[in-house]
């Protein structure tokens, strides 16, 4: 009876022991990029302040953009002191949903376009390190889909005149006018970020007088993008809503 204990104990560390070291490496990994991003935005604090001291005549858009890149930064830092509690993986990816969107405001205002790249470059690789691997989150959350996809959604609306393609990557959405007059009107929501890995995702058309249909699904060819083109052959902007799902 021993023996086939020991035997037992034995073959469940072989199975969970690869799964718990796994997740130590993807906690280590988190962890260190957090603190990469944290030194990147603090960098990018620094500058635009100090910009900002060395001009005289600032204007609200200026002030606006030094406030922008204030709130990135201590949102990162907030970050990884959630990542440093061991929040779960759910809390961690909606928060990076939240720093992306704060970075692409931040590239408004056209200042330190290399350095928001290198911290919106470190935001997708959290973002993908966090939907990496199967099990439980970092601080103990819920189980993902086996391989570590993640299922998802999201929602899209806004004007179309003519031809124009939506390409959603991670948690974004930048929409390509092919043809007609571009419209900056969009907004978009996710329940989490499009995996950065192969997904079938499925269109779901809420309004619209026009087509739309996916021509593209995520791949290692297109870097996991997901393209929707929208057709309005009538004469006209018109409004469209549309939901992705994976």
């Amino acid at each position: 009876m021993r023996t086939f204990r020991l035997l037992t104990l034995g073959l469940v560390m072989f199975l969970f022991l690869p799964l718990v070291m796994a997740q130590g490496d993807e906690s280590r990994r988190t962890s260190d990029l957090a603190d990469r991003l944290v030194g990147q935005t603090q960098d990018l604090a620094d500058r635009s302040y100090s910009w900002f001291t060395n001009n005289s005549r600032n204007s609200r858009a200026d002030i606006e953009g030094v406030y922008q890149d204030e709130q990135l930064n201590a949102s990162a830092a907030l970050f990884r002191r959630m990542v440093r509690d061991r929040r779960s993986r759910a809390e961690l990816q909606d928060t990076t949903v939240l720093l992306s969107d704060l970075a692409r405001r931040a590239d408004r205002f056209g200042r330190q376009r290399s350095l928001i790249s290198d911290i919106q470059r470190t935001i997708s690789d959290i973002q993908r390190n966090l939907n990496f691997g199967g099990g439980i989150g970092i601080g103990g959350g819920g189980p993902v889909i086996p391989g570590g996809v993640l299922s998802g959604s999201m929602r899209w609306r806004g004007t179309i005149d003519d031809i124009a393609q939506i390409r959603v990557q991670e948690s974004y959405a930048e929409v390509n006018a092919v043809s007609g007059t571009p419209y900056s009107d969009a907004t978009f929501s996710f329940t989490s970020p499009l995996p950065y890995r192969r997904v079938s995702v499925r269109l779901n058309k809420i309004s619209g007088r026009g087509d739309m249909r996916i021509i593209q699904q995520p791949s290692r060819d297109n870097d996991f993008t997901a393209v929707i083109e929208i057709r309005d052959t009538n004469r006209g902007p018109a409004s469209y809503e549309f939901e992705i799902s994976w």
